[in-house]
């Protein structure tokens, strides 16, 4: 589909009457409106790699369908042995039992060609400890309802079994909880594991799926708003390109920022008015996003009906290629530090003037912030409380819903004050995933007067981000030295590192303060000597002079970025030498470790060197969709619950099938990124701005015969700042020191300055 758009509407050949069909009109209007070469290009490009990846997925998910056929063939051929189940005493068990599930049960066997509960009973019930029957023909049925049961294993892997019933409604959860001491026993013997009877859970889960698949006023609510918008789009869109509205007012800019021309045309512009070298973290914001879906989607498999779980969890932490997987959690990290390049580099932008550094002008910093997170929060929470529900249909909705969205419902309010970090636990919070905005928003305030001290002194700057690092190291080794925390996949943890450690700021302000110094060294190379301290100049001079410095950066940063990720895979190939001091070394360097090499790597870039790698991350096609990264992290997890929520059998995990997973998943975020972005964030982001920062009134229209922008001599004169020009100086350079001033024939220049 994304190619026949491509073809027909973002065609250069079709510029003149070549094409006589309904599609030319369309390219001209296209053509026309302000969509030049340069955004078309980035659109056949984007076009380009969306049908390859696609076609790659497409391929995946073909032979993952093989790859499903013959595993079951081998699982139905091997046989498990029931002995343990027949040699229990049966009679024993049931006969203090209640009535109604037994007599059900007998009646249908006495009757067992016209009676479908027998049938029911096999055909949709699970056929193993990993299967969860067929939840949907069950679903159907009057005379039944469907039960899972959960087994929480516990010990070296964690995770959660699952077993369905497609049961008579006479056999109910209190006769299951009866009989909880039996089959705990039956479960030990068929696994191997001692099985507890706390360990064993029984949801009646249709009846918890009742408040699922419902239209709430929350979801009315949310649909009439996006209404709203969708109509103001097309109405502002249709005003903007015919241009009926001209000089527009404060309501009217209001009403033509959700114009569709220009919001897609700043969406896919390339243009960065600091420096085009920045351009490069659009490509890092893009790859990593992608790390993070990887890492979210093989945390999510625990939690899934996979056939071969244990295998697959026993066997994948010691598998080389996994320590990609397992090393994604860095991800946020780099986010960090671009995050503190780009704050540093605003602030400094904002408090250049010295007349900005107000206390009015911080607060007015920091709501900025806020209102900058709140539409696309505002949304995603929307999305998880009243849209999700409505894509539930499978056995698991219950469970991943009330983990996803049931802390939403009361916490709402501190996942948008940015406080969930620190007043939830990581696995009740609302959104859990938030955790990063909450970090990244106390960085930014934090940041504030960083800068401040920086424009004051330099060195008492350094001085205290020195002293925040080690405050930072002491606090992640009290951590690690109580709890004995670690990154293992194999050794059980003695409490929750998520909440502990995982999305506390004193555990990652390494990495963002690690992007703000970034910031100094690239802005010190911008500076001349002489004006100023520029401490980190005699490096830049070292760096773009020498090309074997440059080679050495390089090296060190792969070097240690290569480290750090094959550290994921040795902790658990080698788990015998993962000694507690070697684990606290782990979890308290490595993210530092990994940035600081990804810093070596981007400084002779940001230094106009390292051609190829700008080429590569400064790539046109990562411009739009860098934009729209947060979007996707916000979202990607709401399509992985529709994933999830929509299988109603269990699979076979393999890595076709994993990878599939991500590239669908991926994308998919892009596109409603891309959607939401258009609708909400980018109107929002340019009423923000109308509201907060409106523009200054026009000059008044020159006189008649008066040239624009002239001032006469001698208001010229009185503007101009009086140069004293010493005795010894010649004529010459006196002349050219006068001469400076005369450059400029723009008043508001020098009354600004």
């Amino acid at each position: 589909v994304w190619w026949i758009i491509y073809l027909f509407f973002f065609n250069d050949t079709a510029t003149t009457e070549i094409y006589t069909s309904l599609f030319v009109g369309s390219v001209r209007c296209v053509q026309e409106t302000g969509i030049n070469a340069e955004y078309m290009g980035i659109l056949r490009q984007m076009g380009t790699i969306f049908l390859l990846l696609l076609f790659c997925w497409g391929s995946l998910g073909f032979r993952e369908g093989f790859m499903h056929n013959y595993e079951m063939a081998k699982y139905v051929n091997e046989r498990i042995t029931w002995k343990s189940v027949m040699n229990l005493d049966w009679a024993s068990m049931l006969k203090n039992q209640s009535d109604a599930c037994v007599n059900k049960v007998s009646q249908a066997l006495n009757h067992f060609i016209i009676d479908p509960t027998l049938s029911s009973l096999f055909l949709y019930s699970s056929k193993n400890l990993f299967d969860t029957g067929d939840y949907l023909s069950c679903k159907k049925l009057n005379t039944s309802y469907y039960m899972q049961m959960t087994i929480k294993l516990e010990g070296e892997y964690e995770f959660t079994l699952r077993f369905s019933f497609c049961l008579p409604n006479e056999c109910d959860l209190v006769y299951f909880n009866e009989l909880k001491p039996n089959i705990s026993s039956i479960v030990s013997d068929l696994l191997n594991v001692t099985i507890e009877p706390h360990q064993l859970t029984f949801y009646d889960v249709l009846k918890d799926n009742q408040h699922l698949n419902k239209i709430t006023p929350g979801f009315i609510a949310f649909a009439i708003v996006t209404l709203g918008v969708i109509i103001c789009v097309i109405f502002s869109t249709t005003f903007d390109m015919y241009g009926y509205l001209k000089d527009p007012g404060k309501g009217t800019q209001i009403f033509l920022a959700f114009s569709l021309k220009k919001n897609f045309t700043g969406l896919f512009s390339n243009e960065n008015r600091v420096d085009p070298k920045l351009n490069l973290f659009n490509g890092v914001r893009v790859l990593s996003i992608g790390w993070v879906v990887l890492n979210h989607s093989w945390i999510a498999l625990p939690y899934e009906s996979v056939r071969n779980l244990m295998e697959t969890s026993a066997t994948l932490p010691t598998v080389f290629i996994m320590c990609f997987v397992k090393a994604a959690p860095i991800a946020v990290d780099v986010f960090f530090v671009v995050s503190g390049f780009l704050c540093a580099l605003g602030l400094m932008s904002a408090f250049k003037n010295p007349k900005a550094r107000t206390i009015a002008t911080v607060l007015m910093g920091i709501f900025n912030r806020f209102l900058r997170f709140l539409p696309m929060m505002l949304v995603a929470l929307c999305c998880t409380l009243y849209v999700l529900p409505l894509f539930a249909n499978s056995p698991n909705n219950t469970i991943c819903y009330n983990y996803i969205a049931g802390p939403c419902y009361a916490q709402w309010w501190k996942a948008l004050l940015h406080i969930n970090n620190f007043f939830s636990e990581f696995h009740t919070m609302c959104m859990s995933w938030t955790w990063y905005l909450n970090v990244d928003m106390q960085f930014f305030i934090l940041t504030i007067p960083l800068i401040l001290l920086y424009y004051k002194r330099k060195s008492y700057c350094y001085m205290v981000m020195g002293v925040l690092a080690a405050i930072s190291i002491a606090c992640q080794a009290y951590l690690c030295a109580k709890y004995g925390l670690h990154k293992s996949y194999i050794r059980p943890l003695k409490a929750d590192m998520l909440t502990l450690y995982f999305m506390k700021p004193y555990t990652r302000i390494n990495t963002y303060m690690i992007g703000m110094i970034l910031y100094f060294m690239y802005d010190d190379s911008k500076k001349k000597e002489g004006s100023e301290s520029l401490p980190w100049k005699p490096l830049q001079r070292v760096v773009t002079e020498s090309a074997a410095v440059r080679y050495l950066f390089y090296a060190l940063g792969i070097g240690f970025m290569s480290f750090i990720v094959t550290t994921s895979y040795l902790v658990d190939k080698y788990v015998e030498y993962y000694t507690n001091v070697l684990s606290s070394f782990d979890v308290i360097f490595s993210r530092p470790i990994f940035t600081t090499g990804f810093c070596l790597v981007m400084y002779p870039v940001l230094l106009g060197k390292g051609k190829l790698i700008l080429s590569i991350l400064g790539f046109s096609m990562f411009g739009p969709l860098g934009k729209i990264t947060f979007g996707v992290y916000m979202l990607h997890l709401q399509i992985l619950f529709i994933q999830y929520t929509n299988t109603h059998h269990s699979f076979f995990y393999s890595s076709s099938y994993y990878l599939a997973r991500i590239v669908g998943v991926y994308f998919a975020g892009f596109i409603f990124s891309f959607v939401i972005s258009l609708l909400y964030e980018v109107p929002c982001m340019h009423i923000q701005k109308i509201l907060l920062y409106p523009a200054p009134p026009p000059r008044a229209p020159a006189k008649e015969g008066d040239k624009p922008n002239a001032i006469k001599e001698e208001e010229k004169k009185a503007l101009a700042p009086k140069i004293e020009v010493p005795p010894s100086a010649s004529s010459e350079e006196a002349k050219a020191k006068e001469s400076k001033p005369e450059q400029n024939t723009d008043p508001h220049l020098f009354i600004s300055f």
